[in-house]
């Protein structure tokens, strides 16, 4: 009796001993765990500032080169518009008067250069500013092939030179290789300085294009570090919730066992228990009444 005691009570000593000790193991993992996500925080945060402090350096340099391609844009513009002006006032002076004198002096070629000189005129406008028209009757082109008529000079973009039909709103524009020589030279416009003007806008926009890429580029690697960094915080946390469920179900699975075991030592126990009873209470001995055999009395 007293050794089935003795054994159930080391049982139950064991198994709280372990139960003991599985809680302290399970607290240890989760201080190790709550440490390491601590870490892991940090460490996103970290990542968090220098990729904030990345995008305000990327959004002030973006703003710089916005106010340089501005400052470009309008110098560019003031540019033309002072080219222009000077054009004009060359070819108020000069520009009849050169043609002829380098037009050759055959019938035909006169006549090709008195058609294709427009019509100019200068009116002053509300504030006291001189505008001047330039209307050709027809335009030419190379070939002294008809590109249009009563159109009034607009601008030069580049290679282009704009018009537009005194009659109506609608606009037209030709390279400068598309109009006779005769009609640019009237305009006061160098084909060669032009195609040039046009080589260096496309040039300088092409590296408006290229830094616009760059940024266009480090922010988008930008946005997948962000993203990389979000979603390893995720995988780091989703794994670490899978492994504590995963303890929690072996914990689980130990106490249903240990619960278990318990349960069997108890019914030991009882059984143990009963076997001392019986021993110690034996069932009373029956006396039953004397039998006759072969004809004595026993």
């Amino acid at each position: 009796m007293n050794k089935v005691l003795i054994g159930i009570s080391l049982v139950l000593a064991g198994l709280a001993g372990w139960l003991s000790w599985a809680g302290y193991m399970q607290r240890a993992r989760q201080e190790a765990l709550r440490v390491e996500l601590a870490a892991t925080r940090k460490a996103i945060e970290v990542l968090a500032a220098d990729l904030q402090e990345s995008r305000h350096r990327t959004a002030a340099f973006q703003a710089k080169v916005n106010q340089l391609t501005m400052v470009l844009t309008n110098s560019t513009a003031e540019l033309s518009a002072v080219r222009q002006r000077l054009h004009d006032l060359e070819f108020q002076r000069n520009a009849p008067a050169a043609v002829l004198a380098s037009a050759p002096k055959d019938a035909i070629t006169q006549r090709l250069l008195n058609e294709c000189a427009p019509t100019v005129t200068v009116t002053t406008n509300a504030q006291g500013r001189e505008e001047r028209r330039v209307v050709f009757a027809t335009l030419f082109g190379p070939a002294s092939q008809v590109l249009g008529r009563d159109l009034e000079f607009s601008a030069t973009y580049g290679r282009r030179v704009a018009f537009k039909e005194t009659a109506s709103a609608r606009r037209m524009a030709f390279d400068v290789d598309e109009i006779h020589p005769f009609a640019l030279a009237h305009l006061g416009i160098d084909p060669d300085e032009q195609k040039l003007r046009q080589m260096q806008q496309d040039s300088l926009w092409r590296q408006v294009e290229a830094v616009g890429l760059q940024l266009a580029a480090e922010e988008q690697q930008k946005r997948e570090v962000q993203r990389a960094v979000a979603e390893a915080a995720r995988a780091e946390e989703r794994k670490q919730l899978a492994e504590q469920q995963k303890r929690q179900d072996e914990l689980e699975l130990e106490r249903q066992r240990l619960q278990n075991e318990a349960v069997r030592a108890d019914a030991a126990m009882r059984a143990a228990d009963a076997a001392i009873l019986r021993a110690l209470n034996p069932p009373p001995v029956i006396i039953g009444a004397p039998v006759r055999v072969w004809g004595r009395v026993q």
